[in-house]
């Protein structure tokens, strides 16, 4: 399956553990591994990436009207 989110996109990751969520962008998209399409992105406030799940992010309002417009 294809990835739904673009390098450089930005989106919003919640971390359903913590109950925090953070704006983020994607750093790099890793290979799909037992049916699980991975992430790494970095907080827009953070030294660091993180490798989340694809169903831990969402796009912003600002990345889903970009992705429209090109449609």
């Amino acid at each position: 399956m294809s990835p739904l989110y673009a390098v450089g996109e930005t989106v919003v990751y919640s971390n359903d553990m913590l109950r925090t969520s953070m704006e983020c962008k994607i750093i790099r998209v890793l290979p799909e591994e037992n049916d699980l399409r991975r992430y790494h992105v970095r907080g827009t406030h953070e030294a660091f990436d993180r490798a989340v799940p694809e169903h831990a992010l969402k796009r912003t309002a600002a990345g889903a009207a970009r992705r429209a417009f090109k449609a």
